[in-house]
């Protein structure tokens, strides 16, 4: 008899083993998982919500490609409205195979959320060799303003992704020119979507530039990488065109390096997305003092994501998270402990909150929010 029960025992967990890795997990793409923070996810308390609602909020970065009645709700509970940036990544095929696809997929997204999200939409940049281009990209641009997109992205293809004789195209090059300003005559904004990433590039890439191994100054002391240049090139040859610099402007020489160029730059403005975080690590008065004097020049963005393969609770609960950690930090003055540190909030006077949160926005992205 008890080697029956044994057999049964363990017919039963073996039975329970198959269902349960049988059934189709959750899933959540791998940069909203890296946002995840180790511990419990937090989320606004009743009076927190009701003063962030009370901004008429607006994330001015997110990437959006797919829609749920849980998403939709999200928005809603949090009064919020978002800009979803179509980022024509190669690597992405799990979302999309095509630049259409994708382009397609963000449509209907934003079509989903009644009114909440915007779009800057993306010309495709893997017809470079096409005779054309960039008429071609003009043409598909302005089709989606027409149909209500409010700024197109400008990613880190030229440069990374795209070569000519061998040599990478930066996104200064003058076949692009055209599209830049086309879109500064149609008065739509430029969201400068790149990285540092040059950095990993190869030795012959670098050859092929005239780089050396590091980064070459930029002209006033600017220090940065070619990407980089290259787009404080494009704002300084389209002085009518708005340019708004994702991740605090990537530029990881420090927060004087960024004022730099918002000094030197008018027609420049700056993100918040993915740069929350390190700046809880800076100074406090440091990082006040900054969002005190650039405070018509900063947008709040998250780089919060919801793709295909995405688990619609589970990116709610991530979403929900990023919100309540940063509106502590920019809005109070009180310490809260976060990744193992303790952090004092920055405690922003209500007017700079606004400006942070709904009115540069407005400003810089003609069309965003309501």
């Amino acid at each position: 008899m008890k080697k029956i029960m044994l057999l049964l025992c363990g017919l039963s967990a073996a039975m329970a083993w198959g269902a349960w890795a049988a059934a189709p997990a959750p899933q959540v793409s791998s940069s909203a998982i890296s946002a995840i923070p180790p511990g419990p996810l937090t989320r606004l308390t009743p009076a927190e919500l009701k003063a962030f609602r009370a901004f008429d909020p607006i994330d001015a970065h997110t990437h959006v490609y797919r829609h749920d009645p849980a998403f939709t709700g999200l928005l809603q509970q949090m009064n919020l409205h978002i800009v979803d940036i179509v980022v024509p990544d190669p690597a992405d095929t799990a979302s999309h195979r095509t630049l259409a696809q994708l382009r397609d997929q963000a449509w209907q997204a934003m079509a989903a959320t009644q009114g909440r999200g915007r779009l800057s939409t993306a010309y495709d940049p893997f017809d470079w060799s096409s005779p054309g281009f960039p008429t071609d990209a003009i043409e598909r641009l302005n089709q989606d303003f027409a149909h209500g997109a409010v700024a197109s992205t400008m990613w880190n293809n030229p440069g990374m992704s795209i070569k000519d004789g061998g040599v990478p195209v930066l996104p200064d090059n003058n076949r692009l020119e055209p599209i830049y300003k086309d879109a500064a005559a149609r008065h739509k904004t430029l969201i400068a979507h790149l990285t540092a990433a040059d950095e990993g590039w190869e030795a012959e890439d670098r050859s092929a530039l005239g780089e050396g191994p590091e980064p070459a100054p930029h002209s006033g002391d600017l220090a940065a990488p070619p990407l980089l240049r290259a787009r404080d090139r494009i704002v300084q040859m389209n002085p009518n065109l708005r340019v708004i610099a994702v991740h605090l402007s990537s530029v990881k020489e420090g927060l004087d390096q960024i004022g730099r160029r918002l000094d030197l730059y008018p027609n420049l403005a700056i993100d918040t997305s993915l740069e929350v975080d390190p700046l809880m690590m800076l100074p406090r008065a440091q990082v006040r003092a900054f969002f005190l004097k650039y405070q018509d020049r900063i947008l709040y963005g998250t780089d919060n994501s919801f793709r295909q393969l995405d688990d619609a609770k589970t990116i709610v609960a991530v979403w929900q998270n990023r919100y309540a950690v940063d509106w502590r930090y920019f809005s109070s003055g009180s310490s809260f402990e976060y990744r193992g540190h303790q952090v004092q909030g920055l405690g922003l006077p209500p007017a700079v909150l606004r400006k942070l949160y709904h009115d540069n926005a407005v400003h810089w992205i003609p069309g965003a929010g309501r």
